[in-house]
């Protein structure tokens, strides 16, 4: 999944065009951590923790910020957490999560060297990880969600779904949620201008995105309204 978060809007781009979800990655690890209202942060405290997130972890994207959390607290990594964020907790969980990160970027390619097949147990070990950091994540965070979560993560797990046959798309479906993920692409490119990229508003959709959008929205609807899959 570490490679997943490698696709996604880096921090230091978000800082620039949607800081609000800065802050809001902050309310959830709160959530996470079962930090108290009364052992929050106050103001200045959490504009410094805001900048420290901008400026040392820049490179980062805010699920991967989040999933360091989450492995953190499923005793992955080798950092304790008690039921309060700060600063000293954030650099602890990113420093154990990159090195965490860098062992399985190097079995990725130690694997990739000695081809080998996996086992049953192997497949089902990697499917019940994913299920777990990804899929259960997903189920419990949509529950606040006001309009869809458009993500390389969140398009893997509707391919989990579509996998398992837990989604079912007809024509008419699939050609709707084509032309919703056409619209999505008019506000991609309309933001890219305004951040002063040079493309035009009428640059064909990839392929790629308009499978990635498409399925991030079906996943959306599917899952929040599950009496019509």
């Amino acid at each position: 999944m570490e490679l997943v978060y490698s696709q996604e809007p880096k921090i230091r781009d978000i800082a620039k065009t949607n800081p609000e979800n800065i802050l809001q990655a902050i309310n959830y690890l709160y959530v996470l951590l079962s930090v108290k209202e009364d052992n929050r942060l106050n103001e200045i405290e959490e504009s410094v923790l805001n900048g420290l997130i901008i400026t040392s972890f820049s490179s980062y994207s805010l699920n991967e910020i989040k999933h360091a959390f989450r492995l953190a607290l499923a005793g992955t990594l080798d950092v304790k957490l008690y039921s309060k964020l700060d600063a000293i907790t954030l650099s602890a969980v990113i420093k154990a999560y990159k090195k965490y990160k860098d062992d399985k970027l190097k079995q990725e390619l130690n694997r990739t060297k000695t081809t080998k097949m996996l086992t049953e147990g192997e497949k089902r070990a990697i499917e019940e990880e994913f299920v777990k950091t990804c899929v259960d994540v997903y189920i419990d965070e949509i529950k606040s969600l006001k309009t869809p979560k458009i993500s390389a993560e969140v398009y893997q797990v509707y391919r989990y779904y579509w996998k398992k046959g837990k989604i079912k798309l007809t024509d008419q479906e699939v050609d709707k949620y084509k032309n919703l993920a056409a619209g999505y692409w008019t506000e991609e490119l309309s933001a890219k201008r305004q951040k002063g990229e040079r493309i035009a508003l009428n640059t064909p959709i990839p392929v790629s995105r308009e499978r990635l959008i498409a399925g991030c929205l079906a996943l959306y609807d599917k899952v929040k309204t599950p009496a019509q899959s």
